[in-house]
């Protein structure tokens, strides 16, 4: 009797072993899948035939020693299972890059109102000198690119932009405005679009509304308001704020003799 006991504890031991391996097999199996759906596929299996290259833009970073760098991001499209890529010389980019990628796409359609089911692939190419770039402030440049592509417009070579972008066009802060507009003036670039969260240094002007307070003490009451002044230079470039991808549009959208 206890050698039966023995061995029915063994092979229950054995069950438990197997369903466990099993459990974490499916569960890798189904991690593989989210992925391959949800964040596209691997760099070195992607198919690139077929690409068209459709616009090219100058976009600011700030590399991991802090200077300013001007990139090229160059936007393609093609026939596919509607991935979205970016790849950062020729390698693919991190993951905050990647995600603003993603929401650069569904801002772009939601502006256009077209739907989010779509055969096309999206695919982001940044060229750049700099020892490392990641992070979100390329995505409203890839919304606005993306969306000069399904319009069949050309982008202005003399305007820029940094911010991230959800998916409702807003164009959100980023940070490096001085560095970023250091390096795109030596790329020829004049206007450089930011959002209208961020502080621009010297971008307001202070004004003093005063009034007199009627009692038995006769007093004046100022109230004081801060009040934007709209675009500023910077290191030779006009920075403009702007609230979304469609007033950014506007800018890119213009011939050089509008913009000046």
């Amino acid at each position: 009797m206890k050698f039966k006991k023995e061995f029915r504890s063994e092979k229950y031991y054995l069950i438990i072993l197997f369903a466990i391996a099993v459990f974490f097999a499916v569960g890798i199996f189904i991690g593989l899948y989210i992925r391959g759906s949800y964040f596209g596929t691997e760099r070195d299996d992607f198919d690139f035939s077929g690409v068209t290259e459709v616009s090219a833009v100058f976009i600011p970073g700030v590399d991991s020693n802090g200077r300013g760098v001007a990139a090229v991001l160059e936007t393609n499209i093609r026939e596919g299972s509607g991935f979205t890529l970016v790849n950062i010389n020729d390698l693919t980019a991190g993951s905050s890059t990647q995600n603003s990628a993603r929401a650069a796409v569904r801002a772009a359609k939601n502006y256009l109102n077209l739907s989010n089911e779509t055969n096309t692939d999206v695919i982001y190419n940044i060229k750049t000198d700099a020892v490392f770039i990641d992070g979100p402030s390329a995505g409203a440049a890839m919304a606005v690119s993306l969306v000069s592509l399904l319009e069949n417009k050309s982008l202005n070579d003399k305007v820029s932009i940094t911010g991230y972008v959800d998916e409702q066009g807003i164009v959100g802060p980023a940070s490096g405005i001085e560095q970023k507009a250091s390096a795109l003036e030596k790329e020829g670039i004049e206007i450089l679009l930011v959002s209208d969260q961020v502080a621009l240094p010297g971008d307001y002007t202070r004004q003093e509304f005063c009034k007199s307070v009627n009692g038995a003490d006769s007093r004046e009451y100022c109230e004081v308001n801060y009040v934007s002044e709209g675009e500023v230079l910077i290191s030779g470039i006009k920075v403009i704020p702007v609230k979304d991808i469609e007033e950014a549009l506007q800018y890119f959208y213009r011939e050089d003799e509008e913009i000046n």
